[in-house]
């Protein structure tokens, strides 16, 4: 089975973005029951490569079901259920390391290392040394465990595994607004706006902005933040919308004064990647009237048989997606600046500036802080 790049990466994103917004239900068995089993692949008597391997695993799950797909089968052609366990490794290792979460492995290929190379398929016996038999027995029945999971309990499983080998305690918080109502909603956008003018760190403010609006309208499992100082980024655009884990609409983010060119241009990469549908956050263009020709993009996308959508300003942003969001009017305040604040600690801000966010809109929400700490995570 041939399993897709990019499907790889919005699994890992989802599943990351599920860890960093306290979706996980820490209370259920379920939970309980796989976070002992990572605890168990975490301990120091355990082979290194064994937890970076149950990732690959769990992402493989994740993206289809066990009639389609067998976790063992890590070869692509080894049967009709075998997939290549070593494209998703590299994906996992990457992602792993851009996320601060120890998987123990730190090899770029977990798949090259000791008993996998070059196996076709996981088996009871792999020729392990005997002294770390009992620990490749554990390992087996994990992954026996893993293979019959439903691809929503694996990305469930794949989640608390990033929850709980994340390396730095992540900012966890739990919003508490202080007003429900239109009024309150406008003034408080009017404070988001003026943050997200005021602040940039490389680009990271706005395309966190930007996620946290679409996420408002398409919902948070469905927007894909990437990384916009990846320089290994292989899809076009800093954000992307997804429909059952491929992107659909392609968005860039910039907080610089954009000229016509930079947009087409945009456009033109896209639609090479085989898209038709785009947004572009132009937003400090408000400042500067008649950089963007209106008319030459609208050409331009009639061209190439596609739709743009156009935002000059934060503000502008809101004045669209307000009527569009999948919220009452009252939970307004306290999901956008809960999700606003996930989004730039998934893009990797820095503290200081998380606490400016909150410094911003304190008149209208107040966080309180839920740190949870692992026993698996590794020293501070």
């Amino acid at each position: 089975m041939i399993l897709s790049g990019e499907r790889t990466k919005s699994i890992l994103a989802n599943a990351n973005q599920i860890a960093l917004t306290g979706q996980i239900d820490q209370s259920s068995d379920f939970v309980k029951i796989w976070a002992s089993n990572i605890v168990k692949l975490s301990t120091a008597a355990m082979p290194r490569t064994y937890l970076a391997v149950f990732g690959v695993l769990l992402v493989a799950r994740s993206m289809e079901e066990k009639d389609r797909l067998d976790v063992r089968h890590i070869q692509a052609g080894s049967s009709q259920f075998g997939y290549s366990a070593p494209s998703i490794g590299k994906a996992l290792a990457t992602f792993a390391k851009e996320q601060e979460i120890d998987l123990r492995a730190t090899s770029s290929q977990p798949m090259n290392n000791q008993p996998f190379t070059f196996r076709k398929f996981i088996e009871v016996e792999m020729g392990v040394q005997k002294n770390k038999r009992p620990q490749w027995d554990e390992f087996y029945s994990i992954t026996e465990l893993v293979n019959n999971l439903s691809s929503a309990e694996a990305q469930i499983a794949l989640a608390l595994l990033f929850d709980m080998r994340r390396i730095h305690a992540k900012p966890e918080a739990v919003a508490h607004a202080a007003y429900s109502d239109i009024s309150a909603a406008e003034r408080f956008m009017e404070q988001v706006s003026s943050f997200v003018e005021k602040n940039s760190e490389n680009g990271k403010v706005g395309q966190a902005f930007a996620s946290s609006c679409l996420e408002l309208v398409y919902g948070y499992e469905n927007v894909l933040q990437g990384h916009s100082q990846d320089p290994d980024a292989k899809l076009v655009g800093d954000v992307h919308v997804c429909a059952n884990g491929t992107p659909i609409i392609f968005v860039e983010v910039k907080q610089a004064p954009i000229a016509t060119g930079q947009i087409t241009g945009f456009m033109d990469k896209i639609s090479q990647a085989g898209a038709d549908r785009a947004i572009y956050f132009a937003l400090e263009n408000y400042k500067y009237s008649g950089h963007i020709n209106l008319e030459t993009i609208r050409r331009r996308a009639q061209r190439l048989n596609m739709t743009i959508s156009l935002y000059s300003s934060p503000q502008e942003v809101f004045d669209t997606i307000f009527g569009q969001m999948l919220c009452n009017v009252r939970d307004f305040i306290e999901i956008f600046s809960l999700s606003l604040r996930a989004r730039l600690v998934e893009a990797g801000v820095e503290e200081k500036l998380l606490e400016v966010f909150e410094r911003q809109i304190m008149e209208f929400v107040s966080f309180t802080a839920s740190p949870v700490e692992s026993d698996a995570l590794p020293p501070k």
